[in-house]
């Protein structure tokens, strides 16, 4: 069975269901709360390492740059930024971005411009601005294609710009660096327990968590910045902090 609820889910943003059972004769007990954590949306850039490649002045080169991410998350955007370099003809160039998962978009091929110049520019979807010639604003600009094919892919892994020479009229140049931006689930590390052990209170008693007890690590965050939540209430006593009971959720 599967349920889907009427209002859309906040995201980075933690949620508690529960279920009963219920026929024409009754219905049972709640069972215990469970929960889950919505995706944490978010954007982070990537730039490419390295000496400038040359682009041979000789037949049709295709020169590639690499970007690796190491964050997995899946992705809802992508853009491309600052692609510089130097070529005798721009429109003589033509870029390719390829995804870890093989896929590829053209973001721009054989542009009517024959300006001798550098380029320096970037690649999105949703931008409205019109190329110049030469194209070295910085500025990003409506690629050929759509990045948005990505949409739905693993981030991580090695992503590469193709840069080719599509006419041999040419004398060459350079391509210098780019940088990748992706927008999606791309999330750092999870909390891990580094100790959970059992603590024994006798009837009418009681006793303190100390970080002997329980303790939890987290590397992309500090102390303060960890939250523990209730799931579920102990099948014996409470649980309490600065004297006041601790329900599911708190």
């Amino acid at each position: 069975a599967s349920y889907t609820p009427a209002a859309t889910l906040a995201e980075n943003e933690a949620y508690f269901w529960r279920i009963r059972p219920s026929n024409e004769c009754g219905s049972g007990d709640w069972t215990d709360a469970a929960a889950f954590h919505t995706a944490a949306l978010s954007c982070a850039e990537f730039q490419s390492t390295g000496n400038p490649i040359q682009i041979s002045g000789s037949g049709l080169p295709v020169i590639t740059s690499t970007i690796a991410v190491a964050q997995s998350g899946i992705i809802s955007d992508v853009n491309v930024l600052t692609v510089k370099g130097q070529h005798d003809t721009y429109g003589d160039l033509a870029f390719r971005l390829k995804s870890p998962a093989g896929n590829t978009v053209t973001l721009d091929s054989a542009a009517l411009c024959f300006s001798v110049a550098a380029f320096n520019l970037g690649f999105d979807d949703q931008s409205p601005l019109v190329p110049p010639c030469p194209p070295n604003t910085g500025s990003n600009y409506p690629p050929d294609g759509d990045l948005s094919d990505f949409n739905g892919e693993d981030a991580q892994g090695t992503w590469t710009l193709e840069v080719a020479v599509v006419n041999t009229m040419g004398n060459g140049g350079s391509f210098t660096s780019w940088g990748l931006e992706i927008c999606g689930t791309i999330g750092g590390n999870n909390p891990f327990v580094k100790t959970n052990a059992e603590l024994c209170v006798p009837p009418g008693g009681n006793r303190l968590v100390y970080i002997n007890t329980l303790e939890v690590d987290d590397a992309d965050n500090s102390d303060n910045q960890l939250q523990f939540t209730v799931v579920t209430k102990p099948a014996n006593g409470n649980l309490t902090k600065d004297g006041t009971p601790l329900n599911v959720g708190g």
